[in-house]
């Protein structure tokens, strides 16, 4: 099975002609062209593939991030093959730039973009390090190990003033981008499940975990940048079965924390029908005090969660069905719920959440409800929204349909 990286149009403005060649970056000399295969864009704001690249041979892939270009990770499909840190130009279509990821990682996370560094996590034999190549000329600049993990996998960091904030299996590692100097290491936690991504939040990074040793229960912390120290650690639900759902959202002041509690095994000894208890929520907590501003009970338990201006989308699973929930951070509330086939992944504009199944869901903020559904051979991963355009990775089965 392969994948490609699909440009996925929503409609054209009137008087649209594409971006100016120009504005992109220099060609690299050791520039490579993949096969691509070109589609018309249609008119309506239905989504048609205007353009994909076959990337063959890979098992998994991180990304897209915009930045002028695409910048892309992957990791490739059995033994032999290298991760690889690809530029994409979104107008000529084309990989124009390809860089080894150094160590020959199992696993890499998408990269970030952040005052002319591109910052890609790595995982090779049980050791996390942080690498950053140079945005427009791709020099690998500099490395940084983080740790030799228990349960860690590579995922992206947070960047935000400068520094890059790094997950670790007992905390955090703040990282100066520019200097690739350690600025403070955070061993705050117990032996940690599962720890989320950072989030910023003023002058806090808040983190979303679940710890072993206390049965499940998610905790959330919130530590200063400038050097680390402890503000605040606060319990949620504890007990048997919850666990994190999706990372930390933030407004800047408020930080909005989501929890799910699942039954222990598989999916069929889910019963049917809906859950006979509270399995999900979102927790609003304030960012500088840790003190609960206010709480929701979704019912089901949630997988996604992303910010669309004061609207706070949340996707729910249970037993195979799933539902997005609009709460409106201001009011304190739910306005809508409405069903929706997902997995939970979001990608969000003011007006519309795009969320993967299968294929790609987009559904309509105002009118509450899906407005078109994208359904190509194979799956689609990690969709990224920029102006009129949707990029989504999407695998290419081993046997596609024929058309007969």
């Amino acid at each position: 099975m392969g994948s490609r990286l699909c440009k996925i149009e929503l409609g054209r403005r009137p008087g649209y002609q594409g971006p100016d060649p120009s504005d992109g970056h220099p060609v690299d000399a050791e520039a490579v062209d993949d096969d691509r295969h070109a589609h018309a864009a249609g008119p309506g704001g239905e989504p048609t593939v205007d353009w994909s690249i076959e990337v063959n041979g890979v098992r998994r892939l991180r990304g897209p991030v915009v930045d002028d270009h695409l910048y892309v990770t992957t990791v490739p499909a059995g033994s032999g093959g290298r991760a690889r840190l690809l530029v994409v130009d979104p107008s000529a279509e084309s990989v124009r730039r390809r860089r080894a990821v150094p160590d020959d990682p199992g696993t890499v996370g998408a990269p970030v973009v952040h005052r002319g560094r591109v910052l890609v996590l790595a995982t090779a034999d049980g050791t996390t390090t942080l690498h950053a190549w140079d945005a427009d000329t791709g020099e690998h600049r500099w490395r940084q190990r983080i740790e030799r993990p228990w349960r860690v996998h590579a995922r992206s960091p947070t960047v935000a003033g400068g520094v890059a904030y790094v997950r670790s299996d007992h905390g955090l590692v703040a990282v100066d981008v520019e200097s690739e100097s350690v600025d403070w290491r955070r061993d705050a936690f117990d032996v940690v499940r599962d720890l989320r991504r950072p989030a910023v939040a003023g002058d806090h990074v808040v983190v979303h975990e679940t710890s072993q040793r206390t049965a499940g229960a998610g905790i959330a912390i919130a530590v200063v940048g400038i050097d680390g120290d402890l503000q605040w650690q606060r319990r949620l639900h504890p007990g048997p079965g919850f666990a994190t759902a999706a990372a930390p959202v933030t407004d800047g002041t408020s930080v909005f924390v989501t929890v799910a509690n699942y039954f222990k095994g598989s999916l069929e000894e889910i019963p049917s029908g809906p859950p006979e208890r509270d399995r999900g929520g979102v927790l609003a907590l304030d960012a500088a005090s840790r003190e609960t501003q206010w709480e929701l009970s979704l019912r089901w338990p949630v997988a996604g969660a992303a910010l669309a201006g004061r609207t706070l989308l949340v996707t729910t699973v249970w037993n195979r069905e799933s539902q997005i929930h609009a709460v409106d951070v201001d009011e304190r509330r739910v306005r809508w719920t409405a069903p929706v086939d997902t997995t939970g992944t979001l990608a969000v504009t003011p007006e519309t959440a795009y969320t993967r199944s299968s294929g790609l869901v987009a559904v309509d903020l105002d009118e509450q409800a899906p407005r078109w559904r994208y359904e190509p051979d194979g799956t689609v991963m990690n969709p990224v929204v920029v102006d009129d355009a949707i990029y989504a990775w999407n695998d290419i089965p081993d046997n596609p349909p024929q058309l007969v």
